[in-house]
């Protein structure tokens, strides 16, 4: 046994990892760095001092960093870590040979990845490294998730926010910002209730609690508020999520105040067209059309012309022709030596 308690049973890492070793004790340091090679590690650097230890972090890199508390010097093995932390995002493991609770709560402030107490043997080692890596990767992963997950949300056309049980919005977009009319802070100082009367506490309740029973999101209709008062139409798809052990709504809310134009608009050029049928049919059954093609170009060429008695002013002079031949057709015999005059309709008897 070494004085790190280091045993000489070899362990090998499966991933060949790079630590850096942060002890002002060379010959331990040297033992540890020994148990790394044996276990299949490679060792960036030995740092004897929290300044150099920040610096061989920045220009390396390592995977992990195993770092002394007690170290030689104005900056101990806590600062070190605290700036390695926040600079350059490199998982830390604490050595020491000090359990003083005092000490081991600050260093917790710094969000290490793990604590050797020395003396530790290769088994307790690799264990350790292993399982900080592991974690630290699976972190990176989320963090990544999380942003990937941010930028879509913040470029997204339509509305998000999020609302805990109590109805409080403690996340939106840029999008849901503009369309109500508030700033970030502003927002995230509201409840639902505030930009839609509609949703109470006891109903982001119900919604939370039936979003969490089901597998699919949720689709309501209503109105939301803006800052100034004006209200508009939109389509609220809800669904929940879990974050930090509370159960949260997330909301994607679209307005839908250009749908509902276009299908006023549509529903008005509809009763136009019903409000047609009683000048189409005459029109229609002179030109003898039978299909829909035929009878819309049909009403394309005459709904600009000047209509009388329910039919176009085109159709009605032919009509009027119409008629003159077919009581032509049926005059009583021997009345062929009529006169022309005779023979004619009189207008005031045909349809104007």
């Amino acid at each position: 046994m070494d004085s790190a308690g280091l045993s000489d049973q070899p362990y090998v890492s499966a991933v060949r990892s790079r630590i850096q070793i942060v002890e002002d004790e060379q010959i331990v340091a040297v033992d540890i760095e020994s148990s790394l090679n044996s276990m299949g590690y490679d060792v960036t650097c030995i740092s004897k001092t929290g300044k150099d230890a920040v610096l061989c972090a920045a220009k390396d890199h390592p995977s992990l960093v195993l770092m002394d508390i007690k170290l030689k010097g104005k900056m101990d093995g806590i600062e070190a870590a605290a700036i390695i932390r926040r600079e350059s995002r490199i998982p830390v493991v604490y050595l020491t040979a000090n359990t003083d609770m005092a000490i081991l709560e600050r260093a917790k402030r710094t969000e290490p990845f793990g604590f050797l107490v020395k003396p530790f043997n290769n088994h307790e080692l690799m264990s350790t490294i292993e399982t900080a890596i592991y974690r630290h990767r699976m972190e990176v992963r989320l963090q990544e998730s999380e942003q990937r997950f941010r930028s879509l949300v913040e470029n997204a056309a339509d509305a998000f926010y999020v609302c805990d049980a109590a109805g409080r919005v403690v996340d939106a977009n840029e999008a849901a910002c503009q369309a109500l009319g508030y700033r970030p802070e502003e927002l995230l100082s509201l409840r639902a209730s505030d930009f839609n009367p509609e949703i109470s506490a006891e109903r982001i309740s119900l919604l939370l609690d039936q979003a969490m029973a089901q597998d699919g999101p949720i689709t309501l209709k209503g109105r939301h508020l803006r800052k100034d008062g004006e209200s508009f139409p939109v389509e609220v798809r809800i669904t929940s999520f879990v974050s930090e052990g509370k159960p949260l709504l997330l909301a994607l809310a679209r307005d839908v105040s250009e749908h509902e134009r276009l299908v006023s608009e549509l529903r008005e050029a509809v009763r136009k067209v019903n409000s047609l049928k009683s000048i189409v049919p005459l029109c229609v059954l002179r030109k003898n059309l039978s299909n829909a093609e035929d009878i819309q170009q049909g009403i394309r060429t005459h709904h600009d012309t000047v209509m009388s008695k329910g039919v176009c002013t085109e159709c009605l002079n032919a009509f009027k022709e119409d008629v003159g031949k077919a009581k032509g057709t049926y005059l009583r015999p021997g009345s062929e030596s009529q006169s022309s005059s005779q023979a004619q309709p009189s207008p005031r008897a045909l349809p104007k």
